[in-house]
């Protein structure tokens, strides 16, 4: 009886506490780093709790300005250029950038295309997402007649990217949040 209560209340409050702690973990870190740059700035005494939160919005609402000016972009993309030598921080940075572009697309090439159901042998059946339409454009060899459908891992950070004929898949009218959630439990829960 006790055991049965015990999982019950832990499946009911860990996914709750796990959340706020990580926002709790987010916003902390923040203030911190911007409560460390007004004591470098010299101006400690007028910093007051929750300006960290707001510089950070600041932050990211002007670099989003400025990154759709001209200049701007050509500056950036030569500092990607530059990142983009370095040999470790290479495989970093661009395993994190092409994860946000996928989530936040720059433009319509690129991104998710949507939540598809990949057919295989057998009548085996995947859900994944469509990452791109053309990827013989991006690798020599790859035959034209493909697409690459990334199928996440259940319960795990990672996944497979297969290269599928057009014909194997059935677009699925599932928000993305909704399929990858599904997903990633491995369709447990509700």
């Amino acid at each position: 009886m006790f055991k049965r209560y015990f999982l019950a209340g832990l499946v009911a409050l860990a996914p709750i506490v796990l959340t706020f702690y990580l926002l709790y973990w987010v916003l902390s870190g923040l203030e911190q780093l911007f409560f460390q740059l007004w004591v470098w700035a010299g101006v400690a005494d007028h910093y007051l709790p929750g300006y960290g939160i707001v510089g950070a919005i600041m932050l990211i609402l002007v670099s989003g300005v400025l990154v759709q000016t001209w200049g701007f972009r050509q500056f950036y993309a030569a500092g990607e250029e530059l990142v983009e030598r370095i040999p470790l921080i290479k495989v970093i940075y661009g395993g994190l950038s092409a994860v946000m572009d996928m989530l936040a697309p720059k433009d319509k090439k690129s991104g998710l295309g949507g939540t598809v159901l990949v057919t295989l042998e057998g009548d085996l059946q995947l859900i994944g997402f469509l990452t791109q339409t053309s990827p013989n454009q991006l690798i020599a060899g790859i035959g034209s007649e493909r697409v690459a459908v990334y199928l996440p891992l259940s319960y795990q950070i990672g996944g497979y990217t297969l290269l599928v004929k057009p014909e194997q898949l059935t677009h699925l009218d599932v928000p993305f949040d909704v399929a990858m959630r599904m997903t990633l439990t491995g369709f447990a829960g509700n």
